[in-house]
């Protein structure tokens, strides 16, 4: 039992440190003088870049791993699975009164497709992969 409340506050840290960070990347840079600024041809370029990225995204998959983030109780699936492994019934119960199995599974389904989730031993559901998981969790709190 202490091993997952350690390993559930090491994760609760990484997250904390990862939106810091975040937070950090958004603020504009400061110099003495005042803020950075881009003159047109360094904008262009920026944009053409940023372009190039977006191009690399839509075809890596990386749209519907994040679509499927966007529900609240895919988060909270995703939040509990990270403490550790749980069996549907587990999760219908942490889902809340007014969850049925059919949406938990719908739900699951998505998270599994999407590659957030993989179904472990027995029947249980795991966290696929518990670094990416968490970066991604750290973003969708900075956008709160």
């Amino acid at each position: 039992m202490e091993e997952g409340t350690a390993q559930r506050q090491k994760l609760h840290q990484r997250v904390d440190e990862l939106t810091r960070r975040i937070n950090c990347l958004e603020q504009h840079r400061i110099v003495p003088t005042g803020p950075a600024r881009l003159d047109d041809t360094e904008l262009d370029a920026l944009r053409e870049e940023v372009v190039a990225l977006l191009a690399e995204i839509e075809g890596s998959g990386a749209t519907t791993r994040l679509r499927a983030l966007g529900h609240p109780v895919r988060l909270r699936i995703l939040a509990a699975l990270l403490d550790r492994p749980h069996s549907a019934r587990e999760l219908l119960q942490l889902c809340g009164a007014t969850a049925t199995s059919g949406l938990l599974y719908h739900h699951l389904q998505l998270l599994i497709s999407a590659g957030w989730v993989a179904r472990s031993s027995r029947g249980h559901h795991a966290v696929a992969d518990t670094e990416r998981t968490v970066a991604a969790l750290a973003a969708v709190h900075a956008c709160r």
